[in-house]
């Protein structure tokens, strides 16, 4: 039974991002600092519901990892007979991530939450079957239901019987995510912070843009009429314009006149676009560390030096986020898995395995039969590139002996010589 459940959609409310300001926004993040992450939650959502930018360089960020290849590497063992049982221990969570319903979607949900608020709190949803037990599902807390209490534990609230209530983690089965970030509480380590203020300058920004826009984007109709005229002529005058903005087409009497006042001479919002274009120039840096791979000048990008960043920023924070979240499902869920399952081991307490992303940027190149016979790749790097899963350890570790060279230095062995080697 599950301990946690969400509030219902007709009782939902939040507090938006419509008309905020900045000392409101320095509020929500006060409130966050305090330990209370409702206000500031709500906020993030108001940011990627609204805002394209934000939402695009956040969602590539988090699917790079959240969307990559999970295995599971051996652990490294000093005897055969470990190093045997560590082999099953990967193998049998590879089967058990199969059975994980929509994976990709709750590691997205967990990863957003950890690395983008500092914290992520996920139920786990175990089944029984003939085989065992296996993780069904990850159902992920809304980040607005989870604060910090004394020693900054995270507490949860719940709904259940609609009545909102919160409840600790230390019973039940529970991932909790929080990378942290050096020198800033849990509460405030996530990366959507360092955003806040470059987002909601770019909000008031597009605003003020927008008013000029409707200001100075259509020519200005101006009546033209003697002093003396009566009101009546006057009011006559003032229909003309709205006709003719309208209906293009008006009337008017002698005397008067409809002049065209062109915007050409007024302010076009040129500020205001270079001002929201360097706030979005932030909001990248202080996401993927580098604008060079998402931003293109007048004179269009320079590739090399693009992937170069990527190589140097965007890639360590990829890597960081893929480790951080592969120890949590280790610790989170692999130790509670093998210890359950202990009984397709025999009873043995089985080495655990690592949790490792296959980052996109981490593929595999092609191997070809130039680079065996250099003698300079592993028989984990042509395992990986075959799309064969890795064993790790010593074994994976050794380089791969070109056909050729082992059947020659078999030749001019003995034959006891040669039934050792194949050994």
């Amino acid at each position: 039974m599950s301990r946690w459940e969400p509030r219902p959609p007709r009782h939902w409310s939040s507090a938006g991002v419509a008309g905020l300001t900045p000392a409101t926004l320095a509020s929500r993040i006060d409130s966050a600092k305090r330990g209370d992450l409702e206000s500031w939650a709500d906020t993030v959502e108001g940011m990627l519901s609204t805002d394209p930018h934000v939402r695009a360089v956040w969602e590539t960020m988090l699917r790079a990892v959240s969307g990559s290849e999970l295995y599971w590497e051996p652990a490294e063992t000093g005897t055969d007979r470990d190093a045997a049982l560590a082999k099953l221990a990967a193998e049998h969570m590879t089967r058990q991530s199969a059975k994980v319903e929509s994976l990709g979607d709750s590691l997205f949900a967990i990863l957003h939450g950890g690395a983008g608020l500092g914290i992520a709190v996920a139920e786990q949803c175990w089944r029984r079957d003939s085989g065992g037990w296996h993780l069904r599902r990850f159902r992920t807390v809304h980040s607005r239901d989870i604060r910090f209490d004394r020693g900054w534990t995270p507490r949860i609230r719940t709904y259940a019987d609609n009545t909102p209530r919160w409840i600790d983690l230390d019973k039940g089965d529970w991932t909790v995510y929080a990378p942290g970030t050096p020198g800033l509480r849990p509460s405030v380590g996530g990366i959507l912070l360092a955003v806040a203020w470059p987002w909601i300058f770019k909000k008031w920004a597009t605003l003020y843009q927008q008013g000029g826009l409707e200001r100075f984007a259509d020519p200005l109709l101006v009546g033209v009429m003697g002093e003396a005229s009566a009101d009546v002529a006057r009011d006559k005058l003032h229909e003309g314009p709205e006709s003719l903005a309208s209906g293009h087409v008006a009337t008017l009497e002698v005397g008067q006149d409809i002049k065209v006042i062109s915007a050409g001479g007024a302010p076009t919002g040129e500020a205001w676009r270079r001002a929201i274009q360097a706030y979005n120039h932030e909001i990248t840096k202080g996401i993927q560390g580098s604008t060079l791979n998402v931003e293109v000048g007048t004179t269009g990008g320079n590739r090399a030096l693009g992937e170069s960043q990527a190589e140097t920023t965007i890639l360590p924070r990829q890597r960081a986020m893929a480790a951080s979240l592969g120890d949590t499902l280790v610790s989170s869920w692999a130790v509670r898995d093998l210890h359950r399952n202990r009984h397709l081991f025999g009873g043995a307490l089985v080495p655990i395995p690592k949790a490792r992303f296959l980052l996109q940027s981490e593929e595999a190149p092609a191997i070809t039969e130039l680079h065996v016979n250099a003698g300079v790749i592993t028989r984990d790097e042509l395992r990986a590139s075959a799309g064969l899963e890795r064993v790790g350890g010593d074994w994976g570790k050794r380089y791969v002996v070109p056909v050729a060279k082992k059947a020659a230095k078999e030749s001019d062995l003995s034959p006891a010589d040669s039934a050792d080697l194949h050994d």
